[in-house]
C-alpha cells in the first residue's frame, strides 16, 4: 500500500506537509484516510 502512494507523494507534501521518510509513522488507516482526501481534492468540480 505504502508503494502505491509513491505516484501521490509530490501532493501528499504539497496539501498536507507529509514527507516520505515520515510514512513510517503513518499507520495504514491514517495513509488511506490522507489518500481519500487528496482524491477528493482531485475529484473536477461540477
Amino acid at each position: 500500500m505504502r508503494a502505491a502512494a509513491r505516484r501521490s507523494w509530490p501532493s501528499l507534501t504539497y496539501h498536507f506537509g507529509i514527507k516520505p521518510w515520515e510514512v513510517g509513522r503513518l499507520s495504514a488507516g491514517e495513509l488511506n484516510e490522507y489518500l481519500a482526501a487528496l482524491e477528493e481534492l482531485n475529484r473536477p468540480r461540477r
